[in-house]
This record gives C-alpha cells, structure tokens and sequence, in this order.
C-alpha cells in the first residue's frame, strides 16, 4: 500500500491551486528553499497515478545538474514520503525515467545541444517541468511547448471521462526584467513582440517565500539569506525580479552561453575533481581576503579556477565566506589539497605578512603568491570581461551568487557603492588575470609579490 506523509506548506497550496487551474503555462518564482521544486515534483506524481499513460518531461539546464539536484535528491525525497510506491515503480538510473504500474512516465533530462536533446524533445508528453528556468531562452520554451501536446483523458469523480489539460510549468529564483519568463508572466507580454497576450488566463504565476518553508530549513538558514547582499537578498529571499544593469561588465550571456556541467554532490565529487585536474595544465586558488568577519564585512572571495591546453579558463568551485581568517584560510588550504592546485594567490594589499602568517601556519608547505592591486576593481575586471566576450571561460555548474554580482557590476563601479564590496568578482578576476595573462605578462616584484603588466 502507498501512503503520502507529504504536506505543503502555505506557499505551496497557494501555488497548488495554480497547477490544478486551467492554466496552461505555470511559473512559481521564490527565494532560495521555499520547497516549489519539490511541489510540483509530487504533482507529476499525482498526474501519473491519476492519469494512466501520462508522459511528463523535468529538465534543468544540463543533464547534469538534474540528476544531481532533481533525480538524487528531490525526486528521492518523493519517493521516501511515499513508503510503497518504490515498490510500483520500474525506475532507469542510466535514462533517468520513473515508470509507473500504469503505463505513466516521468523523464529527466538536460537540454543540451546534441543527440540528448533531440531524443528528448521527440517525445509528445501531457505536461514538462523546467527547472531553474532563468537558465533556458525563449527559443528553448518555444521548442518545448511544441511538445506538450500528449492527449490523456481520465474519469472524473463525477464518473465522466475528461480530457487532462497540458501544462508547461517553470520555477525559478528570478534573475533580471528582461528575462523573457519576467515578461510572459509578470508583464504579460509577448517576449519577443512585447504585444500583449490575447489571453491572459493561459498564464499563472504564484511567487512563493522561504519563510513558508520554515519548518523544512535549518534553523540559520533565513538569517543566512538576509545576511546576503541586496541584490542576492532580492532575489534569494524575497524572489523579486532585479532591475537590469545598462553598463554591466559581464551580461549575463557570456556566462551562459558557456557554461558547462557543474560538479556532482556527494561519493562522486572528488571522482569529478580527479578528471577536471587531469585535463587542466594549470590550477590555481585565489583569494580576495576580509580581516573581520562581523555583519559589515565585506566577504572573503575564494575562487578555484584552471587553465586546459587550447588556453580556456574555467571556474570550478566558489568557496567564498564570511569568516575569520582562520576558518576562511583553512577552506582556501583543503581547496589547494583537494585540487592539488599550482599555487594559491592572494590579494595582499591588506596586512602581506598577517596573510601570509595565518595560511602558513595552517600549512607552511603552501605556494602563496601574493599580488598587489593598484588600480580599481574596475579597472581590473575589464580585460577579464574581455577574455569573457570571447567565449574563453567556462562556469563549471552554477554559481548564483557569484554571478549575481557579477551580472550587477557597473563600469561606472566605486568602492562603497550599493554598500556591498563585489569581493567574490575580486578573487574570480584575481584567478583569470593570474591564469590568461600568461607567465611572459607577470613581473615579480619586492617581497615576493606580483604584478600583471599594464592592469596595476
């Protein structure tokens, strides 16, 4: 017998009533953790049993990325909330699909270009899920929708057989305006036209907060996400939509166009990190460092970043923190072991010797290579924003916060500006600067310290 110990919390029964609507596209916007990825998961559920032969399709960017986030773990929670149900269910681990005793199917994917994709868009199917939607296009929501089309019926609890409606349903933590999901739902316009929809009920959108999910999260976790910046405190708390940046030094397409699969969680991680340091010439950690580590800090950015053989950069991990440099020195540390990085480089401006005192009394064997800034973050960040324009760097999964701040730097930046410090760009410039200009560009200077020539 399958029992459901599931139960929504009050943001996901008011985003319930919107996937039980007559709606046929469905967006559910939220800060980070208010449970909506796991809502709509037990939706399909339901739609599955209800409705024998039904096909659904989750996707996340990258195949990836959903079976690391959605397959081992949300879609798990699932099935641990109904004791029996593993038992009806055929489950593929290698096709990553769920086949019920009646013929229905849920299947998870990525939509990368290639094979894959066309595989899976080659299916007709009754609803599709797409996960963290800001990372799709509108060109990817168009290709979709023309395979939301699969007629299922079911009996009614009047005994009438009814035909189910298709749904194509979104969540996300939004991003910018012009986002074209921000313009389908909350402008209700076309994104391409801006003409208004002919019918605005096809489009249902319920913005959901953590809070609601209180019960379900750590007990720091809200303190965490106000403690953030104010622009991801926006949009990891109260899942507004963020005002574009006119002048902004890294769009937000040169990060997505080029991104690549992100790391697995878990066994399968370090696994993961013993490839990547096998097809990289170069691996380094670099550190953006804060002194203090109390509510108006500025944070310590540590980024672990490489270099491959046909000279493209890749972000691997952003380990940045708000701690004291003791607890921030030894993650940069057990980064440079797990990596077994080349060298660890740190901006020294603030205190050379403390620096190089707290890493090296976590590990005296360690190579510090020490760098000097002598002209603004700015004027730091734009050949790096450069080398982005080309397609050159690569992000290794996602990395919301970091990007935030990166899709929110002016070029008109000044220190102290908006009240927050982009410290997690600071060390991803750091990395990329140390890593593409070249070994030819650097010059050492007194003390061990370095400069790159014609950016200080």
């Amino acid at each position: 017998m399958i029992t459901n110990s599931f139960k929504p919390n009050p943001g996901q029964l008011r985003a319930q009533r919107a996937l039980y609507s007559t709606a046929t596209n469905v967006l559910l916007t939220s800060g980070s953790g208010s449970g909506k990825s796991r809502l709509i998961l037990e939706y399909l559920h339901d739609l599955c049993v209800a409705i024998p032969g039904s096909q659904h399709l989750v996707l996340r960017r990258t195949r990836a990325s959903c079976k690391a986030t959605l397959w081992n773990q949300v879609w798990a929670e699932v099935l641990a909330s109904k004791p029996g149900l593993k038992d009806t269910l055929t489950v593929n681990r290698e096709e990553l699909t769920a086949t019920y005793s009646n013929g229905s199917v849920i299947k998870f994917g990525g939509l990368e270009q290639g094979e894959a994709r066309d595989k899976l868009l080659g299916g007709t199917y009754l609803t599709a899920f797409l996960n963290e939607a800001t990372q799709f296009d509108y060109q990817d929501w168009t290709d979709i929708s023309t395979r939301v089309r699969q007629r299922a019926t079911f009996v009614g609890i009047d005994g009438e057989e009814r035909v189910a409606i298709n749904k194509l349903i979104a969540d996300c933590n939004p991003t910018k305006e012009s986002h074209f999901l921000c313009r389908l739902f909350r402008d209700r316009v076309n994104p391409t036209t801006r003409i208004q929809l002919d019918n605005r009920a096809t489009h249902a959108w319920v913005k959901l907060h953590p809070s609601d999910n209180i019960e379900n999260l750590g007990a720091d976790y809200i303190r965490t996400l106000e403690g953030f910046d104010p622009a991801a405190r926006k949009r990891f708390l109260d899942g507004d939509w963020g005002s574009d940046v006119a002048d902004a030094l890294f769009p937000e397409r040169w990060v997505h166009d080029n991104r690549v699969d992100g790391l697995p969680d878990g066994p399968e991680r370090q696994q993961a990190i013993d490839e990547w340091r096998a097809r990289l010439v170069r691996i380094i950690v670099a550190v953006d460092p804060a002194v203090t580590a109390n509510d108006k800090s500025d944070e310590t950015g540590i980024i672990v970043a490489g270099i491959d053989h046909e000279g493209h950069g890749y972000i691997l991990e952003d380990l940045s923190c708000k701690r004291l440099p003791l607890v921030w020195g030894k993650a940069v540390l057990d980064a440079y072991h797990r990596w077994q990085a080349d060298r660890i480089s740190v901006e020294g401006n603030h205190g050379h010797e403390l620096l190089r005192t707290v890493l090296e009394s976590i590990d005296p064997l360690a190579n510090i290579h020490l760098l000097n800034a002598k002209t603004s973050k700015v004027s730091r960040a734009e050949p790096v924003a450069n080398i982005y324009s080309k397609g050159l760097i690569h992000h290794v999964g996602e990395f919301p916060l970091l990007e935030d701040q990166m899709f929110a730097l002016e070029s008109t930046y000044k220190k102290g500006q908006r009240g927050t410090s982009p410290d997690r760009v600071d060390a991803l410039v750091w990395s990329v600067i140390d890593l593409m200009v070249g070994e030819a560009n650097l010059r050492t200077g007194g003390g061990g310290s370095s400069r790159v020539a014609g950016l200080w």
